[in-house]
């Protein structure tokens, strides 16, 4: 596609091409007609000019997408509709709050309510806090196992890689310093911690999946995502939980 003059017009125009060699010439003041092809430019067919090719392949497109959308509207119903634990943030949690050392943003701190108010609403979460390194992410998750910690939930935190796993580890190790809470070390440097850590996982699940609907399926499950799998195969892993 490029722009060429087109006879004593005053206007550039587009020039589209198609297959078999036809040419569909566009002023550029109407270029808000075209859009980007979504797809890779490798190995694309070109369709010719009036055919109904292209129209087809829009239609069985725009059909995939509604059968899609029919999915994701059952899965959030379904969830809409499960019930699960109530975990409240607790006195504790503005004197927690106290030893962050610095000023929360108000990203962050809009992002610390909305996950607090997912924890308290009796409701499985559905929430991917996102931003750049440095945002304070980490702050969000620590005080979301502050909760759960205090609640008498156990918190696992799973690392794509063993040095962010000893880097965090270290982090919640200062962070929850003198509260009623256990603290596993990363199961890198010692497998009998890995399994102690990954019994202890499932010994909670086994004893607490009644009382809390929203833990979804077995420990086990975990296996099949790739933060998962990362992190046992660089057997990067902690764990923190109240004291019971």
């Amino acid at each position: 596609m490029k722009s060429i003059p087109v006879g004593n017009s005053p206007h550039d125009c587009v020039m589209l091409t198609y297959a078999g060699g036809d040419k569909l010439y566009i002023p550029v003041e109407n270029l808000d007609v075209l859009s980007r092809y979504g797809g890779e430019s490798d190995g694309v067919a070109l369709d010719r000019l009036g055919g109904e090719a292209w129209q087809r392949r829009k239609a069985r497109l725009k059909e995939r997408i509604r059968e899609i959308a029919d999915e994701l509207l059952a899965t959030a119903a379904q969830r809409a509709l499960r019930s699960g634990a109530v975990l409240l943030p607790g006195r504790r949690l503005h004197q927690f709050a106290e030893r962050f050392p610095w000023q929360e943003t108000e990203d962050q701190e809009a992002a610390i309510d909305d996950v607090l108010g997912d924890l308290a609403a009796g409701k499985p979460m559905d929430r991917l806090v996102c931003g750049d390194v440095g945002f304070g992410k980490t702050e969000v998750a620590i005080r979301a196992a502050f909760v759960a910690a205090m609640a008498g939930t156990q918190v696992a935190l799973v690392c794509p890689t063993t040095l962010l796993a000893r880097q965090h580890f270290s982090h919640f190790v200062k962070r929850f310093s003198g509260l009623p809470a256990e603290h596993r070390p990363p199961v890198a440097p010692r497998p009998p911690a890995k399994r102690k850590t990954r019994a202890g996982l499932a010994e909670w699940h086994h004893r607490h999946r009644h009382r809390h609907p929203c833990a979804d399926g077995q420990i086990g499950r975990a296996s099949n995502s790739s933060a998962w799998s990362s992190s046992t195969r660089s057997s990067a892993s902690a764990s923190t939980t109240r004291r019971r």
